[in-house]
């Protein structure tokens, strides 16, 4: 069984006519290995644990595209478990997962809790965060700056004349991307010596509808901004449909910056200035850093992809006049800015 065993596993320690003998009877047989059987043996499957808190977002599916791309590269199989953004479960899909003896576990979710750390260790599996990170550097991670990225994103609105900055950003317990990214636009900020007033940062939860809900707080005040940097471009489209609502031209009266660059960027008109994040690239290189012996965290650069909805201030005396880019669900802003990157 050994020697049968040590053949079908390419090893180099059988001699050359007993190898031809086991190949001849597996050809005679049409032998195929037993992946079941193998896993139980090695104590793990040729499968990689991936834990989620949402699949529907375009997000967490540019991620998910490139854990696909590194598994199949490296011969593994997803199991995907969507948490639905409930600490509970997630620590509960670490358990499943390992019962299931996957190779290892990737984990997008925005926080690691004690009860995470617990469940992580008890798990016997190498575990990578994707997309997040540990505050406490337990667990190796694929992530940016989230911190300088939201900077170099507020600058580049500085750049343009704005100061009237509001910011939307992340649930305010995150302390992977939310809590970063603002702390990035208050370094932008007060590097500017621009003071950041308290009313124009808002939370949201990273959704389209609560971009939706706080630009429309942010538009109604005496006293608007003439820009808005959001947490993450599905808050920016929200941000698009507010203003579409209150007859607010994008660009011309208000800037609108995004954040991930996914599918929705290049979706909505004027298409968003944003961060791009390299998503794809994380999760490809998670699956990587599964399979190596334990190491650092991975940080990736982020840049800042220049499109239609950003565009020098405004004098306040020309808000009023005929607006020459409209958010109207089927025209395309006549500002027709060059698409560029940011250093």
């Amino acid at each position: 069984m050994a020697t049968v065993s040590r053949v079908l596993a390419g090893q180099d320690n059988v001699a050359p006519e007993t190898r031809e003998r086991v190949e001849a009877v597996v050809a005679r047989l049409g032998f195929r290995p037993n992946a079941a059987a193998r896993a139980l043996a090695r104590r793990v499957a040729p499968t990689v644990g991936v834990i989620t808190p949402d699949i529907t977002t375009p997000f967490f599916a540019s991620v998910m595209h490139g854990i696909e791309a590194g598994a199949a590269a490296a011969g593994l199989l997803p199991i995907l478990i969507s948490a639905a953004r409930d600490a509970r479960r997630e620590v509960e899909a670490v358990h499943v997962l390992s019962r299931q003896l996957v190779t290892g576990i990737l984990f997008l979710s925005a926080k690691v809790t004690a009860e995470h750390d617990e469940a992580f260790r008890s798990a016997g599996r190498p575990v990578v965060l994707v997309a997040t990170s540990d505050p406490e550097g337990r667990w190796p991670a694929v992530e940016i700056d989230n911190r300088t990225a939201m900077a170099d994103a507020t600058r580049h609105l500085l750049a343009l004349g704005h100061r009237a900055i509001a910011f939307i950003g992340g649930p305010p317990d995150d302390p992977a991307a939310a809590w970063p990214r603002q702390l990035g636009y208050r370094d932008a900020m007060r590097e500017a010596g621009v003071p950041v007033d308290p009313g124009l940062v808002l939370a949201g939860d990273f959704g389209m509808a609560s971009g939706q809900l706080c630009a429309r707080k942010l538009l109604r005040r005496r006293s608007r901004p003439t820009a808005i940097v959001t947490a993450s471009d599905e808050m920016a489209v929200g941000v698009l449909n507010a203003a579409w609502e209150a007859g607010i031209a994008v660009p011309a009266e208000l800037s609108v910056v995004g954040f991930d660059d996914n599918m929705l960027a290049t979706a909505v008109r004027p298409r968003l200035t944003t961060v791009a994040q390299p998503l794809y690239e994380m999760g490809r290189l998670g699956v990587a850093q599964l399979l190596e012996p334990p190491g650092a965290s991975k940080c990736l650069p982020a840049r800042v992809v220049v499109r239609e909805s950003t565009r020098e201030v405004m004098p306040s005396s020309q808000h009023s006049g005929p607006r020459d880019s409209v958010v109207d669900g089927g025209r395309e802003s006549r500002f027709q800015g060059p698409e560029g990157i940011l250093p």
